[in-house]
C-alpha cells in the first residue's frame, strides 16, 4: 500500500502516530506492528510514535493509549494516523464515523493497513460518506430498538428508570398520618427530597383503590392529604356536614354506620363520605380521600 505524500509532509513538522490495540485474547501486537511498519518503509515514513493499549477490550468507550493520543491530536501534535484495521481502532460504525470527523477537523490523516484506506484519497472520502449513512442508520435503529425495550417494559409493568432507594412504604405510612416532611424525614432516616418525591408519586396516583392498605378508621380522624382544593370546597363541605348532608352537586350517599360529623378532626378539617370514600379537607387546601 502506498500511497503517502512526502513532498506535502515535509514542511509539516507535526509527527506520525500509530495505534496498537490488543484483547486478553490476541496473541499479542506483533501482526500489527509488523504491517504498521511495512507500511511507514514502503512510504518513506522514517519515524512515528506508537500507542498501545493491551487487554482491553474495543468495546470500551475509553482506552488510556487512545485517550492520550486523541487528546494531543487535538493539540496539534499529529499530521497522520496509522491503524492495522478499523476493528483494532473503533468500536462501532458511528465511532468510527466520529472518530475520522475529530481527525479530519485537526487536519489528520488517517490510514487503515489492512482495508488500504487512507482518508486523503478519493477513496478515502467516499468512505467517508458512506459511513455517516451507515452510522446514521444504525443511530435510528439503536433508538427504535430502545423505544420498542421501554414499551414493551411498560406494558410488562417493569419500572422504567433508576431503581429507588428510599423506603416508599413507610414514607407513605408515615405521610399518610399528617406529619411534616422534616417529621418524615427523621422518622424514615431519609431526606426531605426523598420525603417530597414519594409525595408527589402519591398525589399522582392517589385513587381510593391505591391506598385502603395503608389505612385504618383511626388513621382518617386526623389525616391531611394531599390533592389542592381552594377554601371555597372547604366551606361548603363543612356547611352540609352538621346534618350529614352532601354537597348539592354529589351523588347520594349509602347509609353510613356512622355519623359523618364523628368522624371530623379537632384542628380544622370537614370530612364528607361518598360512595364508601372518606374525603377529608382543611382550611389549608388539602384534600384526603380514602376507602372505608
Amino acid at each position: 500500500m502506498r500511497n503517502y505524500n512526502n513532498s506535502e509532509d515535509k514542511n509539516d513538522k507535526r509527527e506520525v502516530f500509530a495505534y496498537l490495540r490488543v484483547s486478553t485474547q490476541d496473541q499479542g501486537v506483533d501482526s500489527q506492528s509488523n504491517a504498521i511498519h511495512q507500511y511507514c518503509r514502503q512510504n518513506g515514513i522514517e519515524k512515528y510514535k506508537i500507542f498501545k493499549d493491551e487487554g482491553i477490550s474495543g468495546a470500551k468507550a475509553s482506552r488510556p493509549a487512545l485517550d492520550d493520543m486523541l487528546e494531543q491530536i487535538k493539540d496539534g501534535k499529529a499530521k497522520h494516523l496509522i491503524v492495522f484495521s478499523f476493528s483494532r481502532f473503533s468500536r462501532s460504525c458511528s465511532h468510527l464515523l466520529k472518530s475520522l470527523e475529530f481527525l479530519e477537523e485537526h487536519k489528520c490523516r488517517f490510514t487503515s493497513v489492512s482495508e488500504q484506506i487512507e482518508t486523503s484519497t478519493i477513496m478515502g472520502k467516499t468512505l467517508l460518506a458512506v459511513l455517516g449513512a451507515l452510522g446514521e442508520m444504525e443511530r435510528s435503529l439503536i433508538v427504535e430498538r430502545v423505544k420498542a425495550g421501554l414499551e414493551r417494559a411498560k406494558a410488562e409493568g417493569k419500572h422504567i428508570g433508576r431503581k429507588k432507594t428510599r423506603p416508599s412504604e413507610m414514607i407513605r405510612k408515615v405521610l399518610i398520618r399528617g406529619v411534616t416532611y422534616r417529621e418524615a424525614a427523621h422518622i424514615c432516616n431519609t431526606s426531605q427530597g426523598s420525603i417530597s418525591l414519594e409525595a408527589k408519586e402519591m398525589r399522582k396516583e392517589f385513587r381510593a383503590d391505591q391506598l385502603p392498605k395503608y389505612l385504618t378508621i383511626d388513621d382518617i380522624r386526623g389525616s391531611s392529604f394531599f390533592e389542592k382544593e381552594s377554601k371555597k370546597s372547604f366551606d361548603k363541605v363543612a356547611e352540609n356536614l352538621i346534618n350529614n348532608q352532601l354537597p348539592p352537586d354529589l351523588p347520594p350517599l349509602p347509609v353510613l354506620k356512622e355519623p359523618v360529623a364523628e368522624m371530623q378532626p379537632t384542628y380544622g378539617q370537614a370530612a364528607y363520605v361518598e360512595r364508601k370514600t372518606i374525603f377529608i379537607i382543611q382550611k389549608t387546601g388539602l384534600l384526603a380521600r380514602f376507602v372505608c
